[in-house]
């Protein structure tokens, strides 16, 4: 049997961000890290969906079809 924790994800997360509120301090999951995960996963469904490799252009922010220059 695999250990699995018990505790609720959603509910860590949300007393996280509520502790963050009140120290003022950064939370686990800021907005840099939400945004990179969210871009890794759209170019997954992306590339899946057009059949062709993506390429992350991070000095803009940008996914493109064009691999980018050495």
């Amino acid at each position: 049997m695999i250990k699995v924790d018990e505790n609720d994800m959603m509910m860590d997360h949300i007393g996280n961000f509520l502790d963050s509120i009140r120290s003022r301090q950064q939370p686990r999951l800021n907005v840099e890290v939400a945004a990179h995960a969210q871009v890794a996963i759209s170019m997954a469904v992306s590339s899946y969906q057009q059949g062709k490799v993506l390429y992350f252009d991070e000095r803009n922010f940008k996914v493109t079809d064009k691999a980018p220059k050495a």
